[in-house]
């Protein structure tokens, strides 16, 4: 008899159930085939030694010929079974049952032991993974919904923050100043008179609102109360100027041109009375690469929808902005080229030309006359 696997149920493998049912199968139709042959095995040996020929002279007579002759009556001799027979026939008596009760055990094993194994994954080719990826991401974005939506309005409560600097009662955020963001009426002024620029947002009503770079906050009889203030655009240092901390002193002066651009400006007129920052020029340059199709018409509504989001005032003036974006991009050009700057590199036209493309178009009214 082959040897039987009995693995533990209480620690099955993925493929042990299947494995198990399977082993079990094929050893109970060996068990089966090799039963069946060994009976008819002994049957025809025992048959063979027990029964007489059938064939047989019994006293005297003329032989069987061909054409006549007394027939001789053929007799079949019984007898019980030996020994022998019956102790094999008790042995497969006994052996049958007990090899039959363990099956049927095992095949009441089988179950527990398939349930406790968990399913394969099944292989999923690439476009299949893929959108499973995408479905699980939808659905853990989907989960965490609730909780993003929470810290959103957990992030507008006021509270009752301290200032940072002097840790007095707090009533301007500026979130440019990480992490100290929250500051007092006077310490503000001190810390953003070199940082007029800086996004600021005042709560003395129990809420946020953005307030512009030439307003402050005071205390008044009964609370706080915003004022007007001047602001000093900050640029590099100044001649004749002396910093002694926070306070500070500068002679008037009127920065030229190089100063301004070594400060990061770009003037949006000749008389410089507005500047644009070389930073938000260099922005709508690359939008300009990127997307050719985009407008200064949107680019200057974006701004204006920026500005009153930062508690400024003021509308954008689009011809202005064009003027002097087209400026500011012929002077990077000569600057380039006297720098020896790469140009613009076209992938398909570098380091040879791959393509080339005509314009085949042509105005419906001439087709009647022109044949092409």
């Amino acid at each position: 008899m082959a040897t039987k696997h009995n693995p533990d149920p209480n620690n099955p493998t993925s493929k042990e159930g299947k494995r198990m049912a399977l082993e079990l199968k094929h050893e109970h139709m060996l068990a089966e085939a090799k039963k069946a042959a060994e009976e008819r095995k002994r049957a025809c040996s025992v048959g063979d030694t027990l029964q007489s020929p059938k064939r047989g002279c019994v006293g005297r007579g003329k032989p069987r010929g061909r054409r006549g002759g007394r027939r001789q009556g053929s007799a079949t001799v019984t007898s019980p079974p030996t020994e022998g027979f019956q102790s094999s026939s008790v042995e497969v008596l006994r052996t049958e049952p007990s090899a039959q009760h363990e099956f049927e055990k095992n095949m009441e094993r089988l179950p527990d032991i398939l349930s406790s194994c968990p399913p394969p994954e099944p292989q999923k080719s690439s476009a299949s993974s893929w959108s499973f990826r995408q479905q699980r991401a939808s659905e853990r974005w989907k989960e965490a919904r609730p909780h993003h939506l929470q810290c959103l309005l957990e992030k507008e409560a006021v509270g009752h923050p301290l200032c940072g600097l002097c840790h007095e009662p707090a009533v301007i955020r500026c979130r440019e100043c990480l992490p100290e963001e929250w500051f007092c009426g006077d310490c503000e002024v001190l810390h953003h008179k070199k940082q007029p620029l800086h996004n600021r947002d005042s709560f003395i009503n129990g809420f946020f609102k953005p307030i512009s770079p030439t307003t402050c906050v005071v205390r008044v009889e009964g609370g706080y109360d915003t004022h007007d203030q001047a602001c000093i655009l900050p640029t590099v240092k100044a001649p004749n100027c002396s910093c002694k901390g926070t306070k500070f002193t500068v002679q008037q002066w009127t920065p030229d041109l190089k100063v301004l651009l070594k400060s990061g400006y770009w003037p949006a007129s000749v008389s410089i009375s507005t500047l644009y920052t070389l930073d938000l020029l260099s922005s709508f340059e690359e939008l300009k690469v990127i997307f050719p199709g985009f407008s200064r018409q949107f680019f200057a509504k974006l701004l204006e929808h920026r500005t009153k989001c930062g508690g400024r005032s003021g509308p954008v003036n689009g011809d202005a902005l064009q003027r002097s974006f087209l400026e500011f991009s012929y002077a990077s050009y000569e600057e380039d080229q006297l720098c020896c700057a790469a140009p613009f590199i076209c992938p398909a036209c570098t380091p040879e030309m791959l393509a080339v493309s005509a314009d085949g178009n042509r105005k419906l009214s001439l087709s009647a006359k022109w044949k092409f």
